[in-house]
């Protein structure tokens, strides 16, 4: 009589590892393996790291401590004013004595003087006004009436209540308006 062989066959050993492989990479398991690229901190000694080695942009705000980066870091002239907090500034130092100085008391009552006098064409001409008795001069200015021909050379105060100023006409002539403005000061404090 005659036997019957079985047909099934087993799969080879190298058949049952692709299979666990196919079956691994489905079940969606991972394992990263150290590569060519990959770096991390054990892998750096200390401040071995350069500038060189850092990407453009690689280091951001968000990555950067709060308090890290000082003064002494931050390249000179490289900050803008959006770029710094005022309410940690300092007072200016020349600054300081005017904090201290009393406008109001020094300053009592204000007033104006004007004089106006003529430019002849081709004519330096000098103006001059002055403070009512007990005023002093705090500052002036010039109007001329021709601006296209008429300039101003200078404005200066004569003494301590009259102002002084040139003005030369290269043109057709017109006037020139001088105002000076008086304050009553009760200290005035020299150079």
């Amino acid at each position: 009589m005659f036997t019957r062989r079985s047909t099934t066959r087993w799969p080879s050993p190298a058949m049952a590892v692709a299979f666990l492989a196919l079956l691994a990479a489905l079940c969606g398991t991972a394992v990263a393996l150290p590569g060519r690229n990959t770096v991390d901190s054990g892998d750096i000694r200390n401040r071995q790291v350069k500038v060189k080695d850092i990407g453009r942009n690689a280091v951001t705000s968000p990555k950067i401590k709060t308090g890290a980066v000082g003064s002494a870091d931050v390249k000179d002239g490289s900050l803008s004013g959006a770029d710094i907090n005022e309410s940690t500034l300092g007072q200016v130092p020349s600054a300081a004595t005017a904090g201290t100085a009393n406008v109001a008391n020094s300053l009592a009552t204000g007033d104006f003087n004007a004089v106006t006098v003529p430019n002849p064409a081709s004519t330096l001409t000098t103006v001059e006004a002055s403070c009512d008795s007990g005023l002093k001069g705090i500052s002036a200015g010039v109007q001329v009436q021709n601006p296209t021909d008429q300039f101003l050379i200078d404005i200066y105060p004569v003494d301590l209540d009259t102002w002084a100023a040139r003005v030369d006409n290269d043109g057709i002539g017109g006037n020139v308006t001088m105002v000076i403005i008086c304050g009553a000061v009760n200290n005035v404090t020299g150079p």
